[in-house]
């Protein structure tokens, strides 16, 4: 289990759970095609001063290849947004042997550094940041939060 400190909007620090869907989760399809499809967990968006961070899932039809780690069906994947100057950064990411998210877990990273860059236009990402910030709470999240925040 690995657990991660990460700066956000400057200074702030956020400690990020490990890699892992909450009980309570509930997902909204976000696309899908033949091929895959990508979901939001809308019950674990939150805020941690200007940044707000959401769990997106991908799951692919067939097997996609790392070639690092093997093969891998589903992914999740922890994003931070920056929502009043519209960017995004990829936090970390699990990837799964099995579909939604579920089997042994084949690859895993959590960025020491979060490279922040504004999504392109009509794509799933800017999708997804706009739900995310849509629905983030107004205030930061009291759990889960660090005390350095």
């Amino acid at each position: 289990m690995r657990w991660l400190t990460v700066p956000l909007a400057g200074a702030f620090l956020v400690t990020l759970l490990p890699v892992a869907a909450t009980p309570a989760t509930r997902w909204q399809r976000l696309y899908t095609a033949s091929d895959r499809s990508v979901d939001m967990d809308l019950s674990a968006i939150r805020r941690h001063g200007e940044v707000v961070l959401a769990w997106v899932k991908f799951s692919f039809a067939k097997e996609q290849a790392d070639p690092n780690k093997g093969p891998y069906r589903s992914m999740l994947q922890l994003w931070a947004y920056q929502c009043g100057i519209g960017r995004h950064a990829l936090v970390q990411y699990a990837e799964f042997s099995k579909a939604s998210a579920d089997g042994k877990v084949v690859a895993s990273d959590a960025r020491d550094h979060l490279d922040w860059s504004f999504p392109e236009p009509d794509t799933i990402g800017e999708q997804a940041m706009k739900i995310a910030c849509y629905r983030a709470p107004k205030t930061p999240s009291p759990t889960g939060a660090s005390a350095s925040l």
